[in-house]
């Protein structure tokens, strides 16, 4: 296993060789001056071992107060999982098989979800999409429940999952809901493990602040139905414009409402070869992964950008807006967008992006409302684009995700 310190090193170097390859735009994405990208790499996303996160250690504790409290905390860290890249390679390649393969059509169409106002719902069991040819701006992606798989408990709310049959699938790809579901598994423990230190973390900070004894259990409290499961392809020449910063954007700038989201290192795939059956076992080339340069992009208070580079063996948790509302702007979510490769990069024009993530709520009735009456303005402090403001409504979790479904289900909704 890596040391903790050979993690930092490996993390400032990658994002060194990054920042100069973002996009100039993002310098001017805060409203007072961001460090200049050339030196963010002192800013890498924190990277902790899951040993070290399960024993609780010194180090661990330091990681996460940094990665959730202050300024310039990212809302987010990264974190090292000794033999997760094979299951995240299994997992994407399955993914990738079921997506763009067409002998997996059948598959698809077996578990297409139904239709709203003509089109597919992109928060709903099943598949939704059409890669290589995709006009909807939330894209292609088959979303289950995990926690259906785990306690067999079915959210009337989502609905009942819908995975193709395994004859359905194309060769090698007879595994996909059980590569998907094992790396689910993985990512949720992590998830859990992430958000019982950042809890504690939150009491140490309340301690600070004057709120002596003040507990933040409810941080910890997830939904015994719903963690909702989502592998996402962006096609090659997807883009959208971002309505916070100006710029184009696969996925633009965001902060997600519920408690947390984990994900793991994407992986770009030449589109061309993968729609015509070819080429799609899906090789990466890790000395010049995209993910290391553009991909998924963080955002701290002081308007610093750190592409997350996540690594193959790493799982990376954010926090979302519930996490931050619920704690007193305690802890701080973290905004991100997926951005698109630079042009400068030598890479295929025709790579699209496959990702996996699993979003993690807390109960349906918790309401968006901080602990104390006085916490409003810590929880709004340094609003990057009223981003937290719209999730400040104090209505139900639930209220919340069918406005958050119905915006994300509207046919070419921006």
């Amino acid at each position: 296993m890596r040391s903790p310190h050979l993690l930092i090193r490996s993390a400032y170097s990658s994002v060194a060789a990054a920042a100069a390859l973002l996009p100039t735009s993002l310098r001017a994405m805060s409203s007072s001056s961001p460090t200049p990208l050339s030196s963010l790499a002192a800013r890498a996303v924190s990277t902790v071992s899951l040993s070290d996160l399960r024993s609780n250690s010194p180090y661990s504790i330091e990681a996460i107060r940094e990665a959730f409290t202050g300024r310039s905390s990212l809302g987010a860290i990264s974190v090292q999982v000794p033999g997760f890249d094979e299951v995240r390679r299994k997992a994407l390649q399955s993914g990738a098989r079921f997506a763009l393969d067409p002998s997996a059509a059948r598959a698809r169409d077996a578990c297409r979800n139904s239709k709203l106002d003509g089109e597919d719902a992109r928060v709903q069991p099943g598949w939704s999409g059409n890669p290589g040819r995709e006009d909807h701006p939330i894209q292609s992606g088959f979303y289950c429940n995990l926690q259906e798989e785990l306690t067999s408990n079915v959210d009337d709310v989502f609905g009942r999952n819908a995975f193709p049959a395994k004859e359905y699938l194309c060769d090698g790809g007879v595994d996909f809901k059980d590569d998907l579901i094992e790396a689910g598994k993985t990512m949720h423990k992590v998830t859990t493990l992430v958000l019982e230190a950042a809890r504690d973390a939150a009491e140490s900070q309340a301690q600070a602040r004057g709120s002596k004894g003040e507990s933040m259990r409810h941080i910890v409290t997830q939904s015994e139905t719903f963690l909702p499961l989502r592998l996402t392809y962006y096609d090659a020449n997807h883009c959208r414009e971002d309505t916070l910063v100006g710029g184009q954007y696969m996925l633009p700038w965001h902060v997600d409402f519920n408690t947390a989201t984990a994900f793991i290192s994407a992986q770009w795939i030449d589109e061309d070869h993968a729609l015509k059956g070819s080429g799609n076992d899906c090789r990466e080339d890790k000395d010049d992964n995209p993910e290391r340069k553009a991909g998924l992009l963080l955002r701290n208070a002081s308007g610093d950008i750190v592409p997350a580079s996540i690594a193959e063996d790493c799982i990376l948790v954010q926090l979302g807006a519930y996490a931050q509302i619920a704690s007193g702007g305690l802890l701080r979510a973290g905004p991100h967008a997926v951005g698109l490769q630079n042009e400068s990069l030598e890479t295929h024009p025709t790579q699209g992006r496959l990702t996996l993530g699993l979003f993690t709520y807390a109960p349906w009735d918790a309401r968006m409302l901080p602990p104390n009456k006085g916490d409003e303005a810590y929880v709004l402090e340094d609003d990057f684009g009223g981003l937290m403001k719209r999730a400040y409504t104090g209505d139900t979790v639930l209220a919340g995700f069918q406005s958050f479904a119905d915006y994300m289900n509207a046919p070419r909704s921006q």
